[in-house]
Formats: C-alpha cells, sequence, structure tokens
C-alpha cells in the first residue's frame, strides 16, 4: 500500500511544486525543468544544483541515487539506476548530455569531471545465431567506479563493470572496456594507455 502511495505521489506532484521542496529541505538547487522519480530514494547533500535533468531512482536499495556536497549536474543529464545505485562523491561535474547508468552499482568519487555526451553504459548478452538484440538480457557485471580525481573527456563511453583508477584523464570520445589504473592517460576505442600522470 505505501508503495502505491509513493508512486502515486510521484506522479500527482508537479515538478514546480516537488523541486524548489526538496532544494530548500536540502539547501540545494533543483530548477522546475528537472524530472526526479522516486523521489524519496534521491539523496542530496548540500550545494548540489541539478539542472533540466532526469533523475531514475527506482531501486532495491534503501537509496538509489546519492550526490554529494557541491555536486553539479548540468542540463540534459540522465541518472537511471536501473534498479541498483549511482553515487556521486562531493564537488564532481557532470556535464551536459551526460548518460550515467547504474546497472551493477555506479560509484563516482570526489573532484570527478565528467565532459558533455559522456556515458556509463550496460552490456548486453551477444546474440546467438540469429536472435533478436532487443530480447537479450543486459549482462551481469560488476560495479563501476570511477575513483576521485579522474577527468573523463567529451563523449567518452564506459562499458559498465570497470574501474578508472584516481586521477586518470580518459581522452575524448575513447571508449573504456577494462580496468585503468591510477593517474594514467588513456585514450582511443578501445581506450589504451598512453602515458602515466605522476612520469616525468
Amino acid at each position: 500500500m505505501l508503495k502505491k502511495i509513493k508512486f502515486f505521489l510521484n506522479k500527482a506532484i508537479p515538478s514546480f511544486v516537488l523541486n524548489p521542496f526538496l532544494s530548500l529541505f536540502s539547501l540545494a538547487y533543483i530548477d522546475v525543468k528537472s524530472k526526479l522519480y522516486a523521489f524519496w530514494k534521491i539523496k542530496i547533500y548540500k550545494g548540489v544544483i541539478i539542472e533540466g535533468s532526469i533523475l531514475k531512482a527506482f531501486s532495491s536499495y534503501k537509496i538509489g541515487i546519492e550526490i554529494g556536497k557541491n555536486v553539479h549536474i548540468n542540463q540534459g543529464c540522465v541518472l537511471n539506476t536501473r534498479g541498483e545505485y549511482i553515487k556521486i562523491g562531493k564537488d564532481s561535474t557532470v556535464n551536459p548530455y551526460c548518460i550515467l547508468d547504474g546497472h551493477g552499482g555506479l560509484e563516482i568519487g570526489e573532484s570527478v569531471a565528467i565532459a558533455t555526451h559522456a556515458r556509463v553504459v550496460v552490456n548486453h548478452e551477444m546474440p546467438d545465431n540469429s536472435d533478436l538484440l532487443g530480447k537479450k538480457p543486459l549482462k551481469k557485471t560488476g560495479k563501476t567506479i570511477i575513483e576521485d580525481g579522474c577527468w573523463i573527456g567529451a563523449g567518452v563511453t564506459i562499458i559498465s563493470g570497470v574501474k578508472i583508477g584516481k586521477g586518470s584523464v580518459i581522452g575524448a570520445n575513447a571508449v573504456v572496456n577494462k580496468d585503468i589504473p591510477p593517474f594514467s592517460v588513456a585514450v582511443g576505442v578501445p581506450a589504451k594507455i598512453i602515458k602515466k600522470r605522476n612520469e616525468k
């Protein structure tokens, strides 16, 4: 019964009422163009700015989306837990039109910069013979981790289940399909390490 009431409230309360209330409650700013689904599973800390984005927090966890202090999520972003969770550490920035998929769990560290049109996406099982792609289930993966101080370039694609080590830089339009060690600079499709940031 409680679950049905929550879903009703989510549909019944318009953004221009809900978002200012949540902003005041969290000491944050959520503009009225943003859409928050399962808002009771979203935890927002002081100083957060959310502009014209979609947050889908339906989750088997108590908190589906957790956004740390002073995080800025720019316009046109989509955060979708897919029943699991997304956590973003303080002082991080998600620039316009990024897609963050929480399948398997997504953890983004502190002071991470994610450039425009970057995305964390889910892999699908490889189809057998002539099976239709749309009927294949999502591939089971471990959680995706982007550690503190990383810079994810414009248009980067991160395949779920990888770990990008602390302080790494991923060049524009790269595809990350395996773990990247800390303080690496990686570019290309698939992403390959071209140097270490702590090398002289």
